[in-house]
């Protein structure tokens, strides 16, 4: 019992002298808010600048790049007819006859033209990156989008219509 006396007499004695090492609170910062961290004045929106026109350049690209399409569009169509004639003649072969060959190139070839329509695709979807990173307006290349995403989604259509016949 004696060493528990002695211990709890040690423990008081060294809290007391670790409180005389603190010393006043004027040693310590004040926590308050202090007058530079009010809020005070009012806030205005700064002006917003001006979105930069489309420059002259790609305007003409989004022409080439619609023009481009449309006319890989007409080839497409062009070239749909005897695509779907020689799968016609393929049907009922067996996978080493002749016509089965020759529809297979003429899909190749529907195929290659599909491609570069989507090629105009791809192109005027660099131009939108482009001309969203500097804060151009975009609306006219996402109309030329539009009308060509209609086109390959045609070929898309017809594509997969005769691919299904030949595999079929």
């Amino acid at each position: 019992m004696n060493s528990f006396k002695a211990t709890f007499a040690l423990f008081g004695l060294a809290c007391t002298a670790l409180a005389g090492c603190a010393g006043s609170s004027d040693d310590y910062p004040s926590l308050a808010i202090r007058d530079a961290e009010r809020v005070t004045g009012s806030l205005s929106p700064a002006s917003q600048p001006s979105a930069p026109a489309l420059s002259a350049q790609t305007i003409e690209s989004i022409d080439a790049a619609l023009l481009s399409a449309q006319s890989m569009h007409a080839r497409f169509l062009g070239a749909r007819p005897q695509a779907a004639a020689l799968v016609d003649a393929a049907r009922g072969g067996g996978p080493e006859s002749d016509n089965r060959a020759k529809a297979l190139i003429a899909m190749a070839d529907l195929t290659s033209l599909h491609s570069e329509t989507a090629i105009a695709l791809a192109e005027l979807d660099r131009m939108e990156v482009e001309a969203a990173t500097q804060f151009a307006p975009v609306d006219a290349i996402r109309l030329a989008q539009v009308e060509v995403k209609k086109l390959v989604a045609d070929q898309d259509l017809i594509l997969d219509a005769l691919w299904s016949e030949i595999d079929g």
